[in-house]
């Protein structure tokens, strides 16, 4: 569901900003960089996520970061898919095939960012965002 908000005052008039329900892939890095685990949730973009990464980020003593977020509620059907992975709660472990769909859905979604930026029109499957 996309909550539309009306910007006013310092704009020449309303603008809209479009906020965006969503999954995000966070990962729980070693003091290395290495990923060691993986969690996944629901969330708004942008601030919604931004809140939600500074939340987790105070209770844990581990380095995190957004790896990735896609438009739709994907979490339970990942949950249902990544239960053998799990480590705890919303939290799964860097298997191999895990990180291979991350990095496919990380492609899918910088194509579609490639063609947005080239002018043409919006895919109707809606897009994601690449975090670096």
């Amino acid at each position: 569901m996309d909550k539309k908000l009306q910007l006013v005052g310092g704009t020449p008039g309303p603008a809209t900003i479009v906020r965006k329900r969503g999954t995000y892939f966070i990962s729980v890095l070693s003091s290395t960089g290495k990923i060691k685990a993986i969690k996944l949730g629901v969330a708004t973009w942008p601030n919604g996520i931004e809140r939600r990464l500074k939340t987790l980020q105070t209770g844990s003593h581990e380095p995190l970061k957004l790896l990735l977020f896609i438009e739709g509620n994907h979490e339970r059907k990942l949950h249902r898919e990544w239960a053998g992975y799990r480590v705890r709660g919303e939290f799964f472990a860097p298997a191999p095939r895990l990180l291979q769909l991350l990095e496919n859905l990380r492609e899918v979604s910088r194509l579609v960012a490639e063609v947005e930026s080239q002018g043409h029109p919006r895919t109707p499957s809606g897009s994601s965002r690449v975090c670096k």
